[in-house]
């Protein structure tokens, strides 16, 4: 309970600054999840993930999203909408991850240097491979 006499008139609370990220579980028509494995380029090779990453400055979070698919798979991806949030803190810096999903607009799948390699997979099938902690999440978060 709140008493008056803890009120400090001169409080001023710490600022917390986040790094704001996503990730997107994008479906195709049949409802399969496009996962993503991390080339030895990137951080984590080897390992499975979904698109995502970090949010610029100015940045509208579903253009950022839309952004970070495009680059990690040339997919143009259509209803964008958060589902999930996960924080932690990393190496000494606070860390939002928003998690979207959204539906291909059916193209070619083209992987930049990040990735070597794709798989369209049902939720239960993505759920067996190695996934990075994040990619993991927010699978399991998708119903």
């Amino acid at each position: 309970n709140f008493i008056m006499s803890d009120y400090d008139p001169n409080y001023v609370p710490k600022k917390q600054y986040f790094l704001v990220g996503g990730k997107a579980v994008v479906l195709n028509k049949s409802g399969k999840i496009l996962v993503l494995q991390r080339s030895e380029k990137a951080g984590g090779g080897g390992k499975w993930s979904i698109p995502g990453g970090a949010l610029e400055q100015n940045e509208n979070p579903i253009d950022s999203i839309k952004r970070e698919i495009m680059e990690e798979t040339k997919l143009e991806v259509t209803d964008v909408k958060p589902f999930s949030f996960k924080s932690y803190s990393h190496e000494g810096d606070s860390i939002l991850i928003i998690g979207y999903t959204c539906k291909e607009s059916p193209g070619d799948i083209t992987l930049n240097r990040e990735h070597d390699n794709y798989k369209w997979l049902t939720k239960d099938e993505a759920l067996k491979l190695d996934l990075t902690q994040d990619g993991k999440y927010f699978i399991e978060q998708f119903e």
